[in-house]
């Protein structure tokens, strides 16, 4: 899997990040998949690069996360799908997003990609919102929902095909496209990512660690996800 975290921002010329993403992506090859993760960059909180991520980052522009690392690629003045296409475009098999104001366990994109090879028609989320209202199916690693938020998704190239023309519009359209084919959104049961930002919708079900708290405690509008 070769893998690789895609951030709306402005940075490096093009010429060095093609050169260092060509060096790079050989390093991430395993069982022969490629799998890239867009991260937009709309977001008040960075805290991807406060973390351990090993991922190689392509940055789309939009955005100013200097502090990440491995960054390998940029491409300037993207929307979301547009990282999408440039993924789609580049042979990527496996496509997802991630918002930067996140918290996210070591096995986060792991457990992503399990899911995907175990349902590859659905949309796949290591978020687990605190909508339960919409589970339809309950198992021991995972839930059949009927609703999905944009803060992670991972999907496959067919999906993509066949999802993209309802991406551009509200969420509520996704959902209703979902159910016009007969197909669930599949999160990870727990929740293997936690959404951080200003009034963000969380997940209920994820366990903080002594050292996620210590990253957030100095913003106190966030103080609700652990007292």
């Amino acid at each position: 899997m070769w893998i690789f975290l895609l951030l709306l921002n402005t940075a490096s010329a093009a010429m060095l990040e093609e050169l260092l993403y060509r060096k790079r992506r050989r390093h991430w090859r395993v069982e022969g998949l490629q799998l890239g993760v867009v991260v937009p960059g709309h977001a008040k909180l960075d805290l991807l690069s406060k973390q351990a991520h090993h991922e190689d980052i392509v940055l789309l522009g939009g955005s100013n996360f200097s502090e990440l690392p491995n960054v390998v690629h940029t491409l300037r003045g993207k929307s979301l799908t547009d990282g999408y296409d440039w993924l789609y475009d580049n042979g990527y098999d496996i496509l997802c997003n991630l918002d930067p104001d996140v918290l996210v366990k070591p096995n986060w994109l792991s457990e992503s990609v399990n899911l995907v090879q175990m349902y590859p028609d659905s949309i796949i989320s290591a978020f687990n919102s605190k909508n339960l209202d919409c589970v339809n199916e309950t198992f021991a690693t995972h839930y059949f929902k009927s609703c999905g938020t944009g803060i992670h998704y991972c999907f496959t190239r067919n999906t993509y095909i066949e999802i993209r023309p309802v991406l551009k519009e509200d969420g509520n359209a996704l959902e209703e496209h979902m159910r016009s084919i007969g197909l669930f959104f599949v999160s990870t049961k727990p929740s293997l990512i936690q959404h951080v930002g200003f009034d963000a919708d969380f997940a209920p079900d994820y366990i903080l660690s002594e050292a996620e708290i210590d990253l957030i405690r100095h913003i106190p509008q966030l103080d609700v996800l652990w007292n």
